[in-house]
């Protein structure tokens, strides 16, 4: 395995410098196909869950879900941060650990028939007899909170108290725009954080970044940026193909 991605390494160094950037592109997609097969499996904290390879460093790039009590995904095209979320919960699923609950209000990845306003009751019933570490996922924002109404709020409120809850919130950029003054929001996002996949970085402002230049707006949807208190860092996202990848 180190010696592949000793190979896959030189290769990009050489197409970096030879500044050929099809072979460029192709070799960080073979990278960071061949790091998520590796590190699948091998996430050991939620503290630290490899979500890409960084563009500038070639390394692989950790996220602290647990210092972040509410992680944002978002992207112009929801079924791009839909599909990048789906990559980090097959990695978060392996530690025995953490507990993971999703809230599917897209029906997306869970059963059509799933019905949030119930399925919500029975997770805040439960919530005060929880012993393990809790990540909560919630797949379409803005039609989760119109199901539950006001009771988000209350529930993010005992869920920080309680410190067993981190939640990660997966929503199209303009929807997660239209819930800026929502109480929810405003008492528990800082809005200079968040997970951006694919184009349009440049053409947002719900996530604040300090220093635009040298954003890459249209860097495709394997590619996107961590912005962390609105310092942005481009990355190889984990799982993600540009479209016809499989075929090249």
């Amino acid at each position: 395995m180190d010696t592949a991605e000793n190979y896959i390494k030189k290769a990009l160094d050489n197409a970096m410098k030879l500044q050929i950037k099809n072979k460029q592109a192709k070799c960080r997609c073979f990278y960071s196909q061949f790091a998520y097969r590796r590190i699948k499996n091998d996430a050991k904290d939620i503290s630290n869950i490899p979500i890409g390879m960084s563009k500038k460093t070639l390394k692989l790039f950790g996220y602290d879900f647990k210092k972040n009590f509410i992680s944002v995904i978002t992207s112009k095209n929801l079924d791009s941060a839909i599909e990048f979320t789906s990559y980090i919960l097959e990695v978060i699923k392996q530690l025995e650990t953490v507990n993971v609950i999703v809230f599917d209000a897209e029906k997306v990845l869970k059963n059509k028939k799933e019905n949030i306003k119930e399925d919500f009751k029975h997770f805040v019933s439960n919530a005060n007899s929880n012993k393990s570490y809790t990540i909560c996922v919630i797949i379409g924002v803005d039609k989760f909170v119109s199901e539950i109404e006001n009771e988000f709020y209350q529930m993010l409120s005992h869920a920080q108290e309680s410190e067993k809850y981190s939640f990660i919130l997966v929503e199209n950029i303009n929807r997660l725009k239209n819930h800026e003054y929502d109480e929810w929001y405003k008492n528990f996002l800082t809005g200079d954080t968040g997970i951006y996949v694919g184009n349009g970085i440049d053409d947002q402002y719900t996530i604040i970044i300090n220093d635009r230049q040298g954003l890459i707006n249209n860097c495709g949807r394997s590619f996107g940026y961590v912005i962390r208190q609105g310092i942005p860092t481009m990355i190889k996202l984990l799982g993600m193909k540009e479209n016809g990848d499989e075929n090249e």
